[in-house]
């Protein structure tokens, strides 16, 4: 799919592209539909978000996503999923301060939305704020049991914390629940060669 397939002159039909795109793993592309997006209605909100979603999924390019999802905010200031797009771009700029008064700003006008908990889990990992990250994460799959993303950052938060049995469940749970997700999927292996590599230097310490 690309979102020339479907109308050129309708923005909701290149956001529509870019979701599917994105959900694709077809990044590139995703950006380049949500762009169409915002040329065709440059004063809509949701081509911004989702423009900026898209460039979120490479952190390199973490400055643009910033300027996109500020204009979000700058077009819709009351909508929550701009602050929590706004918050991980800054978090992958590595700007933890900017990351967290947007979230905050998220989770104020949104208390109950799982996604700008996740976020918020997300900044916390990003900056390795452990136990933060833990409380976020447990926080989103409370209010929407399941979550993949909540049960993958649970994992690298409760790993993080040294606590590797629940990591690797919390791991192995959400590559179960979406298979195609990379960062679910690398995780499980990573952890499961952190466990074999433990098991094969207890058996070889007696042999040094």
């Amino acid at each position: 799919m690309c979102s020339s397939d479907l109308d050129p002159a309708n923005p909701h039909a290149h956001v529509i592209a870019a979701n599917a795109l994105l959900a694709l793993g077809r990044t590139d592309e995703a950006i380049a539909a949500a762009a169409a997006a915002i040329s065709v209605a440059p004063a809509w909100a949701v081509g911004y978000r989702m423009h900026a979603s898209a460039l979120n999924t490479l952190r390199i390019k973490s400055v643009q996503a910033i300027e996109s999802a500020t204009e979000a905010v700058r077009l819709e200031p009351t909508t929550a999923a701009g602050y929590s797009i706004l918050a991980a771009a800054y978090a992958n700029h590595r700007d933890f301060s900017a990351a967290d008064r947007a979230i905050r700003q998220a989770i104020r006008l949104r208390p109950n939305d799982a996604d700008c908990w996740v976020t918020a889990s997300y900044i916390a990992l990003r900056a390795k704020s452990w136990i933060p990250a833990e409380t976020a994460a447990l926080r989103a799959l409370q209010l929407r049991p399941g979550d993949p993303r909540a049960i993958n950052n649970l994992g690298v938060a409760t790993r993080g914390r040294g606590r590797w049995g629940l990591g690797a469940v919390a791991f192995l749970d959400a590559a179960k629940i979406d298979p195609r997700s990379p960062s679910a999927t690398t995780n499980v292996e990573v952890i499961g060669f952190q466990y074999l590599s433990t098991v094969a230097l207890f058996f070889l310490l007696p042999l040094l």
